[in-house]
């Protein structure tokens, strides 16, 4: 059963132009929701990056970034 679901942003989750397929995501993360899936992008840019991309949605992800370097 999975719960977690982390995907790497940069040639992976991003296409070409640093952007993703967004009426895509919005089924997912749909299906994700219902089935109690959390979603987490990790970068190795800045967190804000990430919040821009992402938008409104961004409050309700776990965001791993600055390479896990961030000091608290």
């Amino acid at each position: 059963m999975i719960k977690l679901v982390l995907t790497d942003m940069d040639g992976t989750f991003l296409n070409n132009s640093g952007d993703f397929n967004r009426e895509l995501y919005k089924d997912v993360k749909k299906l994700m929701a219902e089935k109690g899936v959390v979603f987490a992008p990790v970068t190795g840019k800045q967190c804000e990056r990430i919040e821009e991309l992402f938008g409104d949605d961004s409050e309700k992800l776990w965001i791993l970034g600055d390479s896990a370097t961030r000091p608290e």
